[in-house]
C-alpha cells in the first residue's frame, strides 16, 4: 500500500523540481504529485486538499519555509509529513546532525530518496523542532552578510533570483554585461564583475577562470581532458574548463565521497 498517495513538492529551482518529480514517480507507484514553485502555491495546495507528504525546499520564494509551516500550525491546518530538501553544506550538515528531520540532498539520488521515505517519522511529534530549525536556518546562515538575491534581465523582462538558483556567473567583456546561468536559461546584468564576486560567498561560488565563477552546489561531475586540464560539469549540462591557476584537485574526491555518504 502506498503511504504517500499525495505529495506536494515545494521547490523554487526548476531543475531540482524535475529531478525530485522524476525520482518520486519511480520510487512511489501511482503517486499524485503537486508541483509548487513558490511558497504561495504551496500554501494554496496545503490548505485546499489532503496532503500526505510535503517535500520542502529550505529556500522557497514568495513565502519563506518557516513562515509557511508556522502559519499552517498557527491557523490549525493539518501539517503533513515533511521532508526537507536543498544543497548540503557544512552549516546544514552541523544543524541536521542535531535534528530528527529527514533531509533530501540535491542533486537527488534515488537510493537516498527511497531510504528516507521508508524511515520517515510523523511530523506531528516534531512540529516545534521543524519551525525552530527553519527559523535557525534563516537567521544563522554563516554567509548572511553576503549577497543573497540578484535582479536579472532577460528576454521576458526582469526577474529576481536567489543565489542558490544561480549556476554560473560569467563576465562578457565584449558586451559589457555579466551573463548569469540559471535553471531558466541565461540572464544578464550590468555590474562590475570584480565587485560582484566580492559580495558572493567564496565557499559557494568558485572562481574557475578570470571571467567565470560557478556555484559549487551545482557541480555534478569533474575530471580532466586529454591534455590534463580540469573540467567541471554543472546540473544544467554546462561543462566549464578550469584555468590552471584555479584548479581544485579535491573536487572529484569530494563528489565521490558525497555520493557514498548519501546512499550509505
Amino acid at each position: 500500500m502506498n503511504p504517500f498517495p499525495v505529495v506536494v513538492v515545494a521547490e523554487s529551482d526548476g531543475v531540482a523540481m524535475r529531478e525530485i518529480v522524476s525520482q518520486l514517480a519511480t520510487v512511489i507507484p501511482k503517486v499524485d504529485i503537486v508541483c509548487c514553485p513558490n511558497g504561495l502555491d504551496a500554501w494554496q495546495a496545503l490548505t485546499s486538499r489532503h496532503v500526505d507528504l510535503l517535500i520542502l525546499n529550505l529556500r522557497l520564494s514568495a513565502i519563506p519555509s518557516f513562515v509557511l509551516i508556522d502559519k499552517l500550525i498557527a491557523e490549525n491546518w493539518s501539517v503533513p509529513n515533511v521532508m526537507l530538501t536543498g544543497h548540503l553544506d557544512s552549516f546544514l550538515h552541523h544543524v541536521l546532525n542535531q535534528s530528527p528531520l529527514p533531509f533530501l540532498n540535491q542533486p537527488v539520488i534515488q537510493e537516498q530518496l527511497a531510504k528516507l521515505l521508508q524511515n520517515i517519522q510523523r511530523t506531528d511529534a516534531h512540529k516545534k523542532q521543524l519551525v525552530d530549525f527553519l527559523k535557525a536556518f534563516e537567521s544563522r546562515l554563516p554567509w548572511q552578510d553576503k549577497m543573497r538575491w540578484l535582479r536579472l534581465h532577460g528576454n521576458d523582462g526582469e526577474c529576481v533570483k536567489h543565489v542558490d538558483d544561480i549556476f554560473y556567473i560569467r563576465d562578457d567583456p565584449h558586451s559589457g554585461k555579466i551573463i548569469v546561468g540559471t535553471d531558466h536559461g541565461e540572464h544578464w546584468l550590468l555590474e562590475i564583475f570584480r565587485s560582484l564576486i566580492l559580495r558572493l560567498d567564496a565557499e559557494r561560488f568558485w572562481r574557475v577562470n578570470r571571467h567565470t565563477v560557478i556555484n559549487a552546489a551545482h557541480i555534478v561531475a569533474a575530471g580532466h581532458d586529454f591534455f590534463g586540464r580540469q573540467w567541471l560539469e554543472l546540473r544544467d549540462g554546462a561543462r566549464l574548463k578550469v584555468g590552471s591557476a584555479y584548479e581544485r584537485f579535491d573536487v572529484t574526491k569530494a563528489l565521490t565521497a558525497r555520493h557514498q555518504h548519501l546512499i550509505s
